[in-house]
């Protein structure tokens, strides 16, 4: 609960305010009021109440004002504010000083991506781009291809201890928000894939471990980077998902005919 000072000062700058301003800070204060559905895995240590408030009023402040969803760079910016919110440490991001990292949180290397496709599966998890990689339009052969994309991986999980995606689910009447973890674990198995893999030129393999499918790992020639696709979501950690009604001229919003 913000303290007396905080009050005072709120209240002081609003009587500063134009009318209109007035008008665009009680659309702010309405939404921030709404209560969000938030349902929290009691796996996670990564979502606190803190983290999910401070996630959920992002969201929030966001669609108070526009009719699509929180973009990547929005999403990124959250994560990192709940994190904070829930008395983590956080370097910031990493920008272009480290390979594979967009952040350091608690001293633990994260991955963060983001997806608001229009197919994203309620089922299956997709990474578009789980990295770069301009190798992949430069070897020629079952072995070369096979030997860059074992090493690749290996020091991609030697690099990135978490890899996170956070999910803007299409629901017609609903903003579905979802924070996943992808286990490192499932990326594993492919440093056991047998040669005969990698014959093709841009080769889609079905990754699987003892408890059966993982991935499906794509090298995408035409733009050089590694895609991971049908991550089945019942091996991952969905750490929360928030859920925020949309309003009428929402991208999506379902209204009769």
């Amino acid at each position: 609960m913000p303290d007396d000072s905080q009050r005072s000062r709120l209240v002081g700058i609003i009587e500063q305010l134009r009318d209109v301003q007035i008008g665009r800070l009680l659309q702010l204060a309405e939404a921030i009021a709404t209560p969000i559905a938030c349902r929290i895995d009691d796996r996670s240590i990564m979502v606190t109440p803190e983290f999910a408030d401070e996630f959920g009023a992002r969201l929030s402040v966001h669609h108070a004002t526009h009719s699509k969803q929180l973009d990547r760079v929005g999403l990124e910016d959250a994560l990192r504010a709940a994190s904070r919110a829930a008395g983590r440490r956080v370097n910031g991001p990493m920008g272009a000083t480290r390979r594979f990292i967009d952040e350091i949180i608690d001293g633990e290397k994260v991955a963060i991506k983001s997806t608001a496709a229009k197919d994203v599966s309620k089922n299956f998890v997709h990474i578009s781009k789980m990295s770069e990689a301009s190798w992949i339009q430069d070897v020629r052969g079952p072995q070369a291809r096979e030997g860059r994309t074992k090493q690749h991986f290996r020091e991609y999980i030697s690099e990135v201890d978490r890899l996170i995606q956070m999910r803007t689910i299409p629901d017609r009447v609903s903003w579905v928000y979802q924070l996943v973890e992808i286990p490192m674990e499932l990326l594993s198995p492919i440093l056991e894939l047998g040669r005969v893999h990698f014959a093709p030129d841009g080769p889609r393999i079905e990754v699987s471990d003892s408890r059966g499918p993982c991935l499906t790992l794509i090298l995408d020639r035409s733009d050089a980077k590694i895609t991971l696709s049908r991550i089945p979501l019942v091996r991952c950690l969905v750490h929360a998902e928030w859920t925020l009604p949309k309003r009428v001229g929402d991208a999506g919003f379902a209204t009769d005919s």
